[in-house]
């Protein structure tokens, strides 16, 4: 830095008196060469050098040291992500902490996303039109030029995509789960309230990212995990597991029967303890639609109806999923 301003004609000087002008060893024979200009003060300023590097060792490390502390503990230390906020809180201690809290709008988005997906009715794409009608944009930010760090614009303020959403619902911070590099890899539950449960997490993350919870309060995170599923939404055999045998009142099972020119059947059957009963698919579909084509519902039916069902499915997946 002392050459380049050097070269600008600019001689440094400082407060304490450590910086000297430069002087030329061979000033008194009339000659002069770059290695002769020496500064007479370049041991000082060294010296000077080094022990404000020093210091600032010692405080990155105090610092830093008591960030990775407080991030094992579930406090937060980096910026929140879209839907949470750093809040400052007073702990037991009486020391001021940070922790990360549902922001009073956004948090809103983040929800509705979890509890869509978990339910797996609508396609992603359709989950983000309703989120973007919702008024959901990403958080903008000052654009700044690299050297200068002038304000040339800014970015974000742009609407949910099935890629972003992606990254929002694997992001475990979501359900108070937290894993990074100051928490050595491993899971730690933060402080504060969170946006959704870890059941709907691990729910509408269909195994891509799964938080196990341990009776003594940790918890884990795998990725890319194979969860049970029993396949009852067979689409040729929608109504199986449903429908009653007549006979024992209990519930039709789906196969293929395959005839005696090699042709397969589909069909409904039953055999709990009375003669071997089918119905060809065809037929009981034709019942089936026939008898709930009379009904109508209210919305309000419609509405309580779906709130049930889905409360019911989830214990039905947390049971699967243990």
């Amino acid at each position: 830095m002392k050459k380049q301003l050097a070269s600008l004609g600019v001689e440094l000087c400082d407060v304490q008196g450590i910086i000297q002008p430069e002087k030329n060893l061979l000033e008194h024979t009339g000659f002069q060469y770059d290695w002769s200009v020496v500064s007479p003060s370049r041991k000082g300023e060294a010296a000077e050098a080094e022990d404000a590097r020093g210091e600032r060792v010692q405080f990155l490390v105090k610092s830093i040291t008591k960030q990775i502390h407080l991030a094992q503990m579930g406090y937060t230390v980096r910026p929140a992500p879209i839907g949470l906020m750093n809040q400052r809180i007073e702990d037991e201690e009486g020391k001021r902490r940070s922790i990360s809290a549902p922001h009073p709008i956004e948090s809103n988005w983040i929800s509705t996303i979890f509890d869509l997906r978990a339910q797996g009715i609508l396609p992603d794409q359709e989950i983000c039109d309703r989120i973007n009608a919702m008024g959901f944009r990403t958080r903008t930010r000052k654009k700044r030029e690299r050297f200068s760090r002038k304000i040339i614009g800014t970015e974000g303020g742009v609407h949910l995509t099935p890629k972003r959403m992606e990254r929002i619902i694997t992001n475990p911070r979501y359900c108070n789960v937290v894993q990074e590099k100051w928490t050595q890899g491993k899971a730690v539950l933060a402080q504060g309230p969170s946006i959704t449960t870890i059941d709907i997490f691990n729910t509408a993350n269909r195994g891509k990212v799964y938080i196990r919870q341990f009776p003594n309060g940790e918890v884990s995170i795998e990725y890319n995990r194979r969860i049970r599923n029993a396949n009852i939404n067979n689409p040729t055999f929608p109504y199986r597991f449903f429908v009653r045998c007549p006979e024992c009142g209990g519930n039709f099972k789906g196969s293929f029967a395959r005839g005696k020119l090699g042709k397969r059947y589909p069909g409904y059957h039953c055999s709990r303890g009375h003669k071997y009963l089918r119905k060809p698919q065809k037929d009981l579909h034709s019942v089936v639609r026939e008898y709930f084509s009379d009904l109508n519902f209210s919305k309000q039916a419609q509405n309580l109806f779906q709130e049930v069902a889905f409360e019911v499915w989830q214990k039905k997946q947390h049971q699967t999923e243990t």
